[in-house]
């Protein structure tokens, strides 16, 4: 069952769906030992329209691996299952970033000298 409302612009939503209202850029506390790479890159940092998360930043000096966050997003800014992010480390190495339900965002494989998140998704708890 359920209903689906119709906003403007051909956008629905359905019955069931929690809506995040927008928000500006916002800036993680990190874990584990990551550091925002310099400032040419600027920050690592998230934020949310239209329940569309997008996380960007470069970060250097953390621990790798599947249980070390580089952060930690909030409730309303988590994926409903986890999401498998291609990135790219130091030297040129093709690696991998998981975010979990949890809103973990984990470096899962890479090398710490640089390691680059950027991905959008849709906010689900």
């Amino acid at each position: 069952g359920g209903y689906t409302a119709r906003l403007c612009n051909g956008v629905s939503i359905k019955s069931g769906t929690t809506y995040f209202p927008d928000t500006v850029w916002l800036y993680p506390t990190l874990q584990n030992g990551w550091v925002n790479f310099n400032t040419e890159y600027g920050s690592m940092r998230y934020r949310r329209i239209n329940n569309i998360v997008t996380i960007e930043g470069l970060v250097k000096g953390g621990t790798i691996g599947y249980t070390s966050p580089v952060f930690t997003l909030p409730v309303g800014f988590r994926p409903a299952s986890r999401i498998l992010g291609a990135t790219t480390t130091d030297p040129n190495v093709h690696a991998r970033f998981d975010i979990k339900p949890t809103g973990e965002v984990l470096p899962s494989l890479g090398s710490s000298n640089y390691y680059s998140v950027w991905c959008s998704f849709v906010a689900e708890q």
